[in-house]
């Protein structure tokens, strides 16, 4: 073994530091290999704050700034609207201390030029809305503990964004975020199983703090148990029990499950498949009589170069006031159109058939949905439209998108347009 050692020590083949070449023989390399793994060491662990100092001087900060100018016109009577404005989100979470950690986060919503348009609280209700009104405010700030395995617990103002947060989200489309004052506890079994829980107290809007509307108490309770089957998908069961103290015609009982995932086809082709079915109904002082269903069936292709869906989603609605399918805490601009047509049901329900097409142009990522809408009872054409998304990543902290979306009426609301630009960098 030495001689062959010192053989190689002499070698003119071995790489130097300011060779760019590594010139050395594979059969070099495997005699090597088991001195190198003999004195490889693992890397040492992160190690726990001693002290509460310790805690806060170890702990991250972030800074995101998203820029969007955003245009509305529809054929109504309002002026078309144009908003542009700057979102920056500041936030500090300190290390881990005895499993404890602190999260706080302030965002300020500023206009940068054009402010021709109905924020919802700046008093221009001769323009049309584009929901981005102005303001500074505490976004997060909660307590959280990790100490037990698999456990995550947060108690104060956070935002909580569950599965593709179709029922609740942060709305994080929007310059000012949505968030809720809540006790959370999430727990991952050894099994794999994900188990959520979380009492919500209050949900702030993203009307912001000048708005009638920017805060609603509740008394709510959110169910989300999740698990993966390996080769196959994920099945989730929730119960979202929703008793909202003035917006009572939203509170509900919704009682639902989901199963999606994707198998191999070939070496580049792979089926992916979601179906999801709930039940909703009347709760707590809600006045109306509901009794509404949701289902979601979609199916898709992915190559390597694209990926192809198609699928229908229904929220039902008898025609009764109030009798149909309700998602208020959902991040809603991410469902049924980009032109925000559909962001209440109506009450007859609504019946969305879709079909995606999405892809990579070089380095810029971009999708392409046609919907078709009609309603679940009375037999009514709503229109249909079609979006457009491109993103583009120009660095890692930095990137750039764009979102166009025409809704074309046919017997419901009016025609839409709406054209979106956006730059996001991320500090820190």
């Amino acid at each position: 073994m030495w001689p062959q050692l010192a053989w190689i020590c002499a070698s003119p083949y071995l790489p130097y530091p300011n060779n760019e070449m590594i010139r050395t023989a594979p059969a070099v390399l495997a005699l090597l290999a088991p001195t190198a793994f003999a004195v490889a060491q693992e890397p040492e662990a992160p190690k726990e704050p001693q002290s509460l100092t310790e805690a806060l001087a170890g702990g991250r900060s972030w800074l995101n700034l998203n820029y969007r100018i955003e245009s509305a016109d529809l054929d109504n009577n309002l002026r078309d609207g144009l908003a542009s404005t700057l979102r920056t989100a500041l936030g500090y979470e300190s290390a881990p201390f005895h499993g404890f950690r602190g999260l706080v986060e302030f965002e300020d919503v500023s206009a940068i030029g054009s402010q021709n348009y109905n924020s919802t609280t700046n008093g221009k209700g001769d323009y049309q809305v584009i929901a981005d009104p102005l303001g500074t405010e505490v976004n997060q700030v909660f307590l959280g503990y990790d100490g037990i395995e698999g456990m995550d617990a947060r108690l104060g103002r956070q935002e909580i964004n569950l599965g593709n947060q179709r029922f609740v989200g942060a709305v994080g489309w929007r310059q000012n975020h949505q968030s809720f004052d809540a006790a959370r506890v999430d727990w991952t079994a050894d099994f794999g199983t994900t188990f959520n829980y979380a009492y919500l107290d209050t949900v702030n809007r993203i009307f912001g703090e000048d708005s009638s509307k920017g805060t609603e108490r509740m008394n709510s309770h959110l169910f989300d148990i999740r698990h993966p089957f390996e080769g196959a998908g994920e099945l989730a069961a929730y119960a979202y029990l929703l008793d909202f103290d003035t917006s009572v015609a939203a509170s509900s009982t919704t009682v639902g499950a989901r199963f999606s995932g994707d198998a191999s086809l070939t070496d580049s082709m792979n089926l992916l498949y979601t179906v999801e079915y709930a039940q909703q109904q009347d709760a707590g002082d809600n006045p109306n009589d509901v009794s509404a269903d949701y289902w979601l069936a979609e199916l898709g292709l992915k190559f390597d170069w694209a990926t192809f869906r198609i699928g229908n989603e229904l929220l039902g609605g008898s025609g009764d006031t109030g009798d149909k399918f309700q998602t208020p805490l959902a991040t809603l601009h991410k469902f049924n159109g980009f032109a925000d047509v559909f962001l209440t049901t109506p009450d007859t329900g609504l019946n969305d058939t879709f079909i995606t097409a999405s892809g990579k142009l070089g380095p810029v990522a971009c999708a392409l949905t046609y919907h078709l809408f009609t309603s679940d009872s009375d037999s009514i054409d709503y229109g249909d439209e079609i979006d457009f998304t491109a993103l583009y990543p120009i660095t890692k902290r930095v990137k750039l998108g764009a979102k166009i979306a025409r809704y074309m009426a046919d017997e419901y609301r009016v025609d839409t347009n709406r054209a979106m630009g956006w730059i996001n960098y991320r500090l820190l």
